[in-house]
């Protein structure tokens, strides 16, 4: 078991296997390619998205079900042929579908249901597939009971 030391949720133990990559990184963190989802009890259905590059970055984030059970997935042709690897399947199944949260100090607690994390679980490569229409808002209203 590798290590590592997350400045929120401690050190935590991983496999290699369980290292998700984007190869072009997260709006606004592109620098930020490897991370290892970390899920802890009583936090179900969050899964924190540890930065294996900067220690202090942790998202938030949950799958796209518990926030909008009729969620309708749109990944651009060029996000696919960056997760479908050497010609994995990209069928519904093959995907993990996250929505990353956004906690404000004040504020109501928001969900990104325009630019969600997919991955493909076959080969654990990610992108954050920014959709190209506005069917969705970055920051959709979360309820704290959907968690």
């Amino acid at each position: 078991m590798l290590k590592w030391n997350s400045r929120k949720l401690g050190q935590i133990e991983y496999d290699s296997a369980d290292v998700v990559t984007f190869p072009k990184g997260l709006a606004g963190f592109e620098m930020e390619t490897s991370f290892v989802p970390v899920e802890k009890n009583g936090y179900e259905p969050v899964v924190f998205l540890q930065s294996l590059r900067s220690p202090e970055l942790c998202f938030i984030t949950v799958p796209m079900n518990v926030v909008d059970k009729s969620y309708e997935l749109r990944v651009l042709n060029e996000d696919l042929l960056v997760i479908s690897g050497a010609g994995l399947s990209t069928a519904t199944e093959d995907l993990a579908c996250l929505a990353i949260v956004c906690l404000p100090e004040r504020g109501e607690a928001t969900a990104n249901l325009l630019g969600p994390v997919v991955m493909n679980r076959k080969n654990r490569i990610a992108v954050q597939a920014i959709r190209d229409d506005c069917k969705y808002s970055a920051s959709h209203p979360l309820e704290v009971s959907q968690c």
